[in-house]
């Protein structure tokens, strides 16, 4: 007769394996058993194992495929996310370009008409100073015609200036700002009592070096160009803070009201065209578009016919 306890123990323990994903009991037990009772039991727990272990191996199967689904709809979630602020940027920077655009166009085409239609009159002065035989007014307009010629040719050199800054092909490379500076001194057009004095020594950066070239070139040259004073001076500093690189440029030129202090920084807004110092209203913007490619800043203080100081600020 079956002992029932013992059935009982051996179905427990059994269960108990089969849970844990793991059976003791194999054929050559099952063969060696004589009560036909408990073999039967035995194969019944050896399927019961079987199929447990199937089992458990489909739902690792399942959840590790969704595992994997769920982390591919993750990747897919960032994909699209990051997708989403490269394109709400490049939609900014578009609409921010073709704002520059729209303004640079109309700028531009107005201040080049400005020497066209002084050419064209200038040019019928001339005519009219031939049929008279004035060849003094005639060499006068000549020179007049050729200095609108210049202005109009400064101007485009100043547009084609303008449109090269941001360009992301431009090398990245170390660039010593001591050198560079000295170098663009010697080869500024000022005069012999125009003293520039630089009086912190300048680190070296991690730039593009016609861009550093074209912000402290300008600012030098604006700093000669509108000085009319005997002795004119800009004095260069340097400094650091939590900012990043600070750099100033103080002359003791004709100065600025406060009411251009935006103004000076658009293309083409020259202050003073038609008066004492000719000028294509570009310098300073190519300054301001070079400064905000690199993330920096630029302020302005000034006392008419005492000075102006341009405060450059760059991060590290």
């Amino acid at each position: 007769m079956v002992d029932s306890s013992k059935i009982a123990a051996i179905i427990v323990q059994h269960l108990m394996e089969i849970n844990e994903g793991y059976c003791s009991i194999t054929l050559e037990m099952i063969s060696a058993e004589k009560d036909e009772n408990f073999k039967h039991i035995l194969i019944g727990l050896l399927y019961v194992h079987q199929d447990n272990v199937l089992m458990k191996e489909e739902l690792v199967e399942k959840d590790k495929a969704r595992k994997e689904h769920e982390q591919r709809l993750l990747e897919q979630r960032e994909q699209l996310f990051t997708k989403s602020i490269n394109l709400e940027e490049s939609r900014n920077k578009l609409e921010a370009l073709n704002e520059e655009l729209q303004q640079f166009v109309y700028i531009a085409s107005h201040d080049l008409k400005t020497p066209l239609l002084g050419i064209h009159t200038l040019a019928s002065f001339i005519e009219a100073d031939l049929k008279e035989e004035n060849y003094k007014r005639i060499k006068e307009h000549i020179n007049a015609l050729k200095n609108r010629a210049a202005r109009m040719h400064n101007l485009l050199n100043g547009i084609l200036e303008y449109s090269k800054i941001g360009i992301d092909s431009l090398v990245i490379e170390e660039i010593d700002l001591n050198k560079t500076l000295q170098e663009l001194i010697d080869l500024s057009d000022r005069p012999k009592n125009f003293i520039v004095t630089v009086k912190t020594k300048l680190p070296t950066i991690q730039g593009v070096r016609i861009h550093m070239e074209q912000l402290f070139g300008n600012l030098i040259s604006n700093a000669i160009k509108f000085n009319n004073k005997q002795n004119g001076t800009i004095e260069i500093d340097y400094c650091t803070d939590a900012e990043g690189h600070l750099f100033s440029f103080r002359d003791n030129g004709v100065g600025i009201e406060k009411k251009y202090f935006e103004k000076i920084f658009i293309a083409f807004q020259a202050l003073n065209v038609e008066e004492d110092f000719e000028s294509t209203g570009i310098g300073l913007a190519i300054v301001k578009k070079i400064i905000d490619q690199l993330k920096g800043s630029i302020e302005v203080s000034s006392v008419v016919n005492k000075g102006t100081q341009f405060l450059v600020r760059m991060p590290l």
